[in-house]
């Protein structure tokens, strides 16, 4: 995983190293020539710079044509490029492909295609000016074609790899996200549920102490099974053994609601506005299944929340049947409607 990361570090000291290779080339062919100490010199200086405005042309996008240097570097690249030929003439050798590798690097496709084209072939006439052959001419703009496309491929595979490392950052990010957000969703519905319930049993229970302590006392134990449930959840669900599925979570709500003594019965759902972070997760549950849910008051006091979910069937065209929507009505204690 570590080397995995440091991909785009690597790729970068590629590019320097070949970028410093070709410098080296150009130095030792500009030696050969011996042409004396301070022309060596001067020409070393030269190459230096040309080298310097390369490497700040390979940098990362971002860099390269960041105002207010840019487009002033490429032109002094081009001047390091091509002003020596007047002073040196025939012994010049630069850095093959330096510049066209620039223009490919920082100007805007397909404009960096024909610039890169035009600078390739202005070297033959360029050669022949200072008094050498077309052959020389044409070995000339093949070694900047072949030295310019060999720069600007090593650049661009380090873009690659700095583009596929932020790529896999940025999957991870999200990944990490999503397992978050189910991890809240799954915690939210397990806590909601079993503490709602809980309340509401010790709500019922503060009346029964004194009109009935008998049954009050059945009702604690009750909720003291159902706390203890409710923590046993809490612990699977931190521990990664356990995802909620929506016919789980709506097998426990059921348990729950039967509990509180919330009555059950068939009809046609009515779809109503909803809200809370419990009634969104079970739309989102029942969404992934193709379904639709509705909540809302009935109109009598009572709180209504009713599902439809699809399922394969062999007694209807298509092999698709429906499931019948079935609301559940939470009580109203105050007026002891349901």
């Amino acid at each position: 995983m570590r080397e995995e990361g440091n991909s785009p570090r690597v790729a970068r000291v590629i590019v320097c190293l070949v970028s410093v290779g070709f410098f080296v080339a150009s130095v030792a062919a500009t030696s050969a020539n011996r042409d004396g100490l301070r022309h060596l010199v001067v020409a070393s200086a030269i190459l230096t710079a040309t080298l310097g405005l390369h490497l700040r042309h390979s940098a990362r996008p971002a860099v390269r044509r960041r105002k207010p240097w840019w487009p002033w570097s490429l032109v002094a690249h081009g001047a390091l490029t091509y002003v020596p030929y007047g002073f040196f003439q025939d012994t010049w050798v630069g850095i093959p492909g330096s510049l066209a590798a620039a223009v490919l690097l920082t100007t805007p496709v397909p404009h960096a295609w024909i610039a890169f084209a035009v600078l390739i072939g202005l070297q033959v006439p360029l050669v022949l000016a200072i008094g050498e052959t077309t052959g020389q001419g044409l070995n000339s703009a093949v070694s900047h074609a072949v030295g310019g496309l060999a720069l600007f491929g090593v650049v661009r595979l380090a873009d690659l790899a700095e583009d596929l490392q932020a790529a896999r950052a940025e999957l991870a990010r999200r990944a990490v996200d999503r397992e978050r957000l189910r991890f809240a969703r799954d915690l939210h519905d397990l806590c909601g549920y079993s503490l709602t319930a809980v309340a509401l049993q010790c709500e019922g229970i503060q009346w029964l102490v004194r009109s009935d302590p008998q049954r009050a006392e059945e009702e604690l134990v009750r909720t003291q099974a159902l706390a203890r449930h409710a923590l046993t959840e809490v612990r699977a669900v931190s521990a990664g053994y356990r995802v909620l599925s929506l016919e789980r979570e709506a097998r426990t709500t059921a348990a729950l609601l039967e509990s509180l003594g919330v009555t059950e019965h068939t009809g046609p759902p009515e779809p109503q506005g909803l809200g809370g972070s419990g009634l969104r997760n079970l739309r989102e549950r029942v969404a992934e299944l193709g379904g639709r849910l509705s909540a809302g008051a009935d109109g009598t006091g009572g709180f209504r929340i009713a599902v439809a979910l699809p399922c394969t069937g062999h007694d209807t065209p298509g092999g698709v049947s429906t499931v019948p929507a079935t609301p559940a009505t939470m009580p109203d204690r105050s007026s002891g409607r349901q």
